[in-house]
């Protein structure tokens, strides 16, 4: 069957087209275009003209193409004549190139596929595939020109949000509740802006999990422990030990180097760990919201007067400030600290029971990991010799006064023994027995009990000789005898909050008294 003159004429114009004769004299480009014109308009490129100038306003926009200035007038008239022709889309946009980006989205279709060896990826836009082959060619041709830096991005976005980090800006508000947080990126933005809502988009999808994230890598980082497996490893000497995220490693690394990076701006506590800063500084918050203020001298028993150094010590209930007055603001209480322990080491003295009561150079943090808090040493008031024996185990007790209630630090202390232990040739490996002892009067499920000092040093008795091998397992035990507890369960946990270094002890527990 034979074309029309009218289909072979529009093959004849097609074929002429595609010929590029006209060719790009700028040295190093050479490009080729179908009509003298093209080439005009492409040369100011290389010159940097731009003689089409937007005159709305005071906005003076230049471009190199009279079609570009038209599409930028339309960001002003906010007119957008093209539309999404899918049913019940009605996206409109100022470009038409922009609708048939959009389309797109509704057919799937992604028509530039990288063409390097073993890639075959495919994107919906030219640009993106551009962008992406810089991946396999390393090419970054967007420089940063600030004095001393010369950092190259293979996109012009990041370029951008790193100039920021050298002038300051970040443009990106959160306008949710007030919060007013800025960032560098909308995509850091839109991220913050989960915090807000909890919206969790992200889904574990492994049978019966269920959970749900903020962010996609976080799935991405929970997923591996359905699979056990841990890409992060500390390449540490004689170390190796693996980890599921990138955080967790760069956590672990602090170890070796014994760098507290987070240190407390009320004290001198200083930490490993965020949350950890976190725990401690919501005490501070916490205690300083507390109604009933020590007015004591610190460390003294008269009241704080113009010039002294008053106690900074509040408490949640009347009750407790007078406990805190009567241990650490009278004669009595100061002196009972120390006489209440000499008073047990006389008790064990007449039970023939061996100890150690100068331990100090034994759990020395100097060179120890995981050592947190600012603390050189510890030395637990008795570490019993012939138990040690008997039970194949590290047999510690400590003389807890009024349950050493007022010292946030206490659980720390016992995690650093713990660790510095683990750290010795001597110890490596063997279980710790720790008895937390009271003597003092304690509250039962908000009944106050009292008994007789005596009575408290036989009820230890007893609870020492009561533990057999059988009751103990590697690591850390812990016993309380005589803290307060409610339906059965330690104050002391319940009350605890979220990285409180109580809670690394809740499953240690082998005994309560």
């Amino acid at each position: 069957m034979e074309s029309s003159p009218a289909l072979k004429r529009k093959l004849d114009a097609k074929d002429t087209a595609v010929i590029k004769r006209y060719q790009c004299d700028f040295e190093g480009c050479g490009k080729f275009f179908s009509q003298s014109g093209s080439v005009n308009i492409h040369k100011r490129i290389h010159t940097g003209i731009k003689p089409f100038i937007c005159d709305i306003g005071e906005c003076k926009k230049a471009f190199s193409q009279k079609g570009d200035l038209m599409k930028h007038n339309r960001t002003h008239t906010n007119l957008r004549p093209f539309t999404c022709k899918f049913e019940g889309c009605k996206k409109a946009f100022a470009q038409i190139s922009s609708v048939h980006v959009h389309e797109r989205t509704h057919t799937l279709a992604k028509p530039f596929v990288c063409d390097f060896e073993n890639c075959q990826k495919a994107y919906s836009q030219s640009g993106h595939l551009i962008t992406h082959k810089r991946v396999h060619t390393g090419v970054k041709p967007f420089l940063c020109d600030f004095d001393g830096c010369g950092r190259q991005f293979s996109q012009i976005a990041h370029l951008k949000t790193h100039i920021g980090t050298h002038i300051g800006t970040k443009p990106f508000v959160c306008n949710i509740n007030g919060c007013q947080k800025a960032f560098l990126r909308s995509g850091d933005l839109g991220k913050h802006k989960r915090r807000h809502t909890d919206i969790r988009p992200f889904q574990c999808n492994f049978d019966g999990c269920g959970k749900s994230f903020r962010f996609k890598g976080d799935l991405t980082a929970h997923n591996l422990t359905h699979t056990d497996i841990k890409p992060f490893v500390c390449k540490f000497k004689d170390c190796h030990q693996a980890f599921s995220r990138l955080e967790y490693l760069n956590s672990h690394k602090r170890v070796h180097s014994g760098i507290k990076a987070f240190s407390c701006t009320h004290c001198n506590f200083a930490t490993m760990y965020r949350s950890y800063l976190k725990t401690h500084i919501q005490r501070h918050e916490e205690q300083a919201s507390f109604p009933h203020a020590c007015k004591m001298q610190d460390g003294g028993t008269q009241l704080c007067q113009t010039g002294d150094v008053c106690c900074n010590v509040r408490t949640l209930t009347e009750f407790d400030m007078l406990y805190h007055i009567e241990r650490n603001h009278t004669i009595e209480g100061i002196a009972m600290k120390f006489q209440s322990e000499t008073k047990l080491a006389h008790f064990f003295d007449l039970k023939g029971v061996l100890y150690d009561r100068d331990w100090t150079n034994r759990i020395c943090f100097n060179g120890c990991k995981a050592i947190e808090g600012r603390q050189v040493s510890a030395r637990p008031d008795f570490y019993l010799l012939n138990e040690s024996v008997e039970l194949g185990v590290v047999f510690l007790v400590g003389n807890d006064e009024f349950e050493h209630r007022y010292y946030a630090c206490d659980s720390q202390r016992v995690h650093n023994i713990v660790q510095a232990l683990e750290q010795t040739s001597e110890f490596r490996n063997i279980p710790i027995v720790y008895i937390r002892f009271n003597p003092h009067h304690y509250w039962r499920n908000s009944v106050l009990c009292s008994h007789s000092l005596e009575n408290g040093h036989s009820i230890l008795w007893r609870t020492i000789k009561s533990i057999r091998k059988d009751d103990i397992h590697p690591g850390l035990n812990l016993v309380y005898v005589h803290y307060d507890m409610t339906n059965d369960k330690l104050d002391i946990f319940e009350s605890a909050e979220d990285n409180d270094y109580a809670l690394l002890h809740k499953e240690c527990i082998i005994k309560l008294v």
